[in-house]
């Protein structure tokens, strides 16, 4: 933890520009990337609502030797100390258009990609086989229970992923 600012706290860890955690300890996989890990501060007198952090990684498509194509989404999941993660993952529509309002669990409760954890962090890797007319929609999302009350948290962003690549979706 670095020095935090006089007349500040810590509020959050952002990765590349999006929140990672908001917990002061906070561990992550070091990728084979660059990345930028900055510690964020506001005033000291703010009050600091504790809750989840999640976000899709990466989006990386390979096709394999024998020329099937894949593609592996990797979606961090954090939920404050003293929550649990009930499920982590992503969730996903095909061949359909959709934004960050529509794209919720409850709305495509069989397109939900995850796991089952009792921790605070966690990274959930999903690898689909691709079609070249296939469009997914995806976003990551996490349930997690706290204070015996389950919540669900989504990440900010939603991508549009064909093989030959991904746009962020407005």
């Amino acid at each position: 933890m670095a020095d935090v600012p006089e007349g500040q706290k810590f509020y959050c860890w952002e990765k590349n520009g999006v929140i990672a955690s908001y917990n002061e300890s906070f561990a992550f996989s070091m990728p084979e990337k660059n990345v930028t890990v900055s510690a964020v501060y506001v005033d000291a007198d703010e009050e600091i609502e504790a809750k989840a952090a999640t976000y899709i990684d990466s989006i990386t498509p390979t096709t394999t030797a024998d020329g099937k194509r894949k593609i592996s989404y990797v979606t961090m999941s954090s939920v404050p100390i003293g929550c649990n993660i009930v499920q982590a993952g992503l969730i996903f529509a095909l061949n359909k258009p959709v934004d960050k309002n529509t794209l919720i669990k409850a709305n495509y409760p069989d397109n939900v990609r995850g796991k089952a954890t009792n921790a605070t962090n966690y990274k959930y890797t999903w690898t689909k086989g691709y079609n070249d007319n296939e469009v997914y929609y995806v976003r990551a999302f996490v349930e997690y229970e706290q204070d015996g009350i389950n919540k669900e948290a989504y990440g900010d962003d939603v991508y549009k992923v064909t093989f030959k690549g991904y746009e962020l979706v407005e």
